[in-house]
């Protein structure tokens, strides 16, 4: 049965049920009376629905909750006590190869990564033979020299002087004169050979991205055969960082910043779980205060409000694991005498 044979096949079934179903005294108004009573009751419940009051949702965990009786809340994000080093480049180029893994403990000037090198390695073989030419050829000019000055000095130690015309002691005088300034030239482009074969030299240097510091490998942004941008970038290339000590910056609301004292205690919550408190102890803070970052972690994203930054760390380590980058919820102690409450009262004594 081909596909216009079976349409016409199943209409011919529908239109026979319908006509049996017209003809039926009851069933047909039935129906249809059934599908009202449903549209209204339909209507009805969403109706009820609709007037009804949203769900509040319920938090996964509890809030952190601070223990201090004046309080100063903020949020912060954990960090090495370098600062995380985002690498970059001096110059542009294309990865060769990758030195280490993400995790790995390297001491300062440790090989992280490298880019292609044949171009300033051809440089070099270059700058080595213009290097060579450039002593041979001192060397033939400071032969030249010495045979000059030989027969200048023979002529002037001659003890009769009528032994030699006027003409040849001149060119003798001049040809060792001549031969000491050909010296002088030959030592300045050895020099400069020599400062052009340590400039590639460099050139061959810069293209291995050396550590920094003693610090760990934390993130790893670049691969073999990828092109790596010099500069800042949204996303670096490596970032690492001194992991013996880890910090919390704190970012205080400027609203908040006048109530702040140095050497406050502190404590932090991990986000997702506020049933552990870590206690955290002062370690400076930077006195500029600045525009907030976004706390999606994007370094390049900023609200409308400005933030002091202390910095703090960890009074002993974290029962729980903590990770550089993670975010936390701090809560600073205050002085009671700047809780909002007494400074309100102070400014309704003095209105």
């Amino acid at each position: 049965m081909n596909l216009k044979a079976l349409i016409k096949h199943i209409f011919n079934l529908l239109y026979g049920k319908f006509q049996v179903l017209r003809k039926s005294k009851y069933s047909f108004d039935v129906i249809l009376g059934t599908i009202a009573v449903m549209g209204v009751l339909g209507g009805l419940v969403l109706i009820y629905d609709g007037r009804r009051p949203p769900r509040t949702a319920v938090p996964l965990t509890a809030p952190a909750a601070s223990y201090f009786k004046s309080f100063i809340a903020g949020s912060g994000l954990v960090e090495t006590e370098s600062e995380n080093i985002e690498l970059s480049t001096l110059v542009g180029g294309v990865v060769d190869k990758i030195f280490v893994d993400v995790g790995a403990q390297v001491k300062a000037g440790t090989p992280l990564f490298s880019l292609d090198n044949r171009q300033a390695q051809d440089d070099i073989v270059t700058q080595k033979a213009t290097v060579n030419k450039a002593k041979a050829t001192l060397k033939q000019i400071e032969a030249s020299l010495k045979d000059a000055k030989d027969k200048y000095d023979l002529a002037q130690n001659l003890k009769d002087r009528r032994a030699m015309s006027q003409d040849d002691y001149l060119a003798r005088q001049n040809a060792y004169l001549i031969a000491q300034n050909a010296s002088l030239a030959a030592q300045a482009d050895l020099s400069i050979a020599e400062a052009s074969l340590k400039r590639s030299q460099t050139n061959l240097d810069i293209l291995t991205i050396k550590a920094p510091i003693d610090c760990e490998i934390l993130q790893i942004n670049i691969h073999p055969g990828e092109y790596a941008q010099v500069g800042p970038l949204t996303t670096p290339l490596m970032l690492v960082g001194n992991v013996k000590q880890t910090h919390v910056r704190i970012n205080i609301d400027e609203n908040d910043a006048w109530r702040f004292s140095p050497g406050a205690s502190a404590i932090a919550y991990l986000r997702g779980n506020s049933a552990v408190r870590i206690e955290l102890e002062y370690d400076h803070v930077e006195p500029y205060v600045l525009p907030k970052r976004s706390l999606t972690g994007d370094s390049s994203e900023r609200v409308d409000i400005r933030v002091l930054q202390p910095i703090y760390r960890f009074k002993s380590n974290p029962p729980i694991a903590v990770y550089i980058g993670q975010q936390v919820d701090v809560f600073i102690e205050v002085p009671e005498s700047l809780s909002y409450e007494n400074v309100l009262k102070l400014q309704e004594a003095v209105l």
